[in-house]
């Protein structure tokens, strides 16, 4: 939908208002700028949700935009490093909705916030609040000078650089990074590119080589999902 919604902008193509009603994505982390995109193009509010394929729990976004647990769909755990109940960390899920292979305390692999247990919303739905949903644990990059760089970090690194179309960032030694980068060659300039460098400088440091090269396209796995991130060397940070 973020494709299709950049491609539509930027080829001034104009959908039809009321067609859709409200989009619910699911299976990827909606960044700020993918929702102002797709909202803009589609003319419909985007409700942010939250499942996986194996039968996860769900988490929905209200009319508030506000993300609520859905306890009827199963239990959900956050566990710090420590495997501590905690504000923030990695979700472990006993799914209720599973009708062959049961789903019980399962480390699903990704991560999220709760919001503090006071603030409440008025919605109607008075299920707990997600203050955010992080993603894959896995999705980061590695820094020998400032640790690790999430995946909403790494997304917040192109906010402010026109002319990129699709960009992929790729760890496979612990002092370089190698960037896939799609451009729109009617915005992206040289200004751009050093903006781009300067983000990532003050992510990893001033230590750390980046290599950029510029493609014409950027594959999907093979489960059809689009990696912004391929840290290839998590075996060296255990």
């Amino acid at each position: 939908m973020n494709e299709i919604a950049k491609y539509g902008l930027r080829h001034n193509l104009s959908f039809p208002k009321d067609v859709v009603k409200a989009i619910f994505p699911t299976a990827e982390t909606i960044s700020f700028e993918m929702r102002k995109v797709i909202e803009a193009f589609f003319k419909a509010k985007v409700y942010n949700q939250y499942a996986s394929s194996e039968g996860a729990p769900f988490i929905f976004e209200c009319k508030n935009a506000k993300l609520h647990l859905e306890l009827q769909s199963g239990v959900f755990e956050v566990l710090d490093e420590n495997n501590n109940t905690a504000q923030s960390g990695r979700l472990v899920i006993t799914s209720f909705t599973t009708e062959g292979t049961p789903l019980i305390r399962y480390d699903i692999g990704d991560q999220i916030i709760l919001e503090e247990s006071d603030k409440t919303c008025n919605c109607g739905n008075h299920n707990p609040l997600v203050k955010e949903i992080l993603g894959r644990v896995d999705d980061y990059i590695y820094s020998p000078e400032n640790g690790k760089i999430n995946i909403i970090n790494i997304a917040n690194s192109i906010k402010d650089v026109k002319g990129i179309i699709k960009f992929q960032v790729v760890q496979n030694e612990l002092n370089a990074l190698r960037f896939n980068i799609v451009v729109d060659k009617d915005l992206y300039s040289k200004d751009q590119e050093n903006l781009l460098i300067k983000n990532w400088k003050d992510r990893v440091g001033l230590k750390m080589e980046l290599i950029i090269e510029y493609v014409t396209d950027i594959d999907v796995e093979n489960s059809g999902k689009f990696r912004v991130v391929k840290n290839n060397i998590k075996h060296l940070l255990l």
